[in-house]
């Protein structure tokens, strides 16, 4: 399978791919291998810059797409819902 150079950014953990790497080295990656880091952020295609940290989701976002996908419109929607549903009764 092709390989792919890409680069840890600061964002990895300890491991990247079931590797120990600190932030600057370069891994060999196949597709699939580097997908999910990918998405995490902690590589990047070698060449290319990590994003900047305003690039990467507020905690804001964070709550908003986490309520959204409990099925509240937003966090903020989901906290004033949890405050003026009715207690169950027994």
């Amino acid at each position: 399978m092709e390989t792919n150079n890409y680069t840890v950014t600061d964002q990895a953990g300890p491991k990247v791919a079931g590797r120990a790497v600190s932030a600057g080295d370069t891994l060999a990656l196949t597709e699939p291998e580097a997908r999910a880091e990918l998405l995490s952020g902690a590589i990047v295609p070698e060449g290319k810059q990590p994003p900047a940290e305003d690039a990467v989701r507020s905690p804001k976002q964070l709550a908003d797409t986490q309520a959204r996908a409990r099925g509240a419109d937003s966090a903020k929607a989901e906290a004033k819902g949890a405050t003026a549903e009715p207690a169950p009764q027994s």
